[in-house]
């Protein structure tokens, strides 16, 4: 009965670790930018790292096309300066 016990023990203590946390809160939503390798439907496959040890294979709607950082446009507020209802 007693080794029973301990093994329902280490169980259940071993339920509540989490050995890799790739979501979190405050983290990035997003990572890359990645080659596209193929189209197939509404599949890419992307070349990824071998580290990253996941399918290649993400839906269209899990993907963001690259925007080149020196294309964008900032602009810069001076202090004091109230962004415009509407915008």
């Amino acid at each position: 009965m007693a080794e029973s016990q301990d093994l329902q023990k280490e169980y259940a203590d071993a339920q509540g670790i989490v050995l890799a946390v790739f979501k979190t809160k405050l983290g990035p939503r997003f990572i890359g930018p990645f080659k596209v390798v193929t189209k197939k439907g509404l599949a890419y496959m992307l070349n990824l790292p071998k580290k990253m040890r996941t399918h290649p294979a993400f839906y269209v709607g899990l993907l963001k096309r690259y925007q080149d950082p020196a294309q964008v446009s900032v602009e810069v507020l001076a202090p004091g300066q109230r962004v415009a209802a509407g915008r």
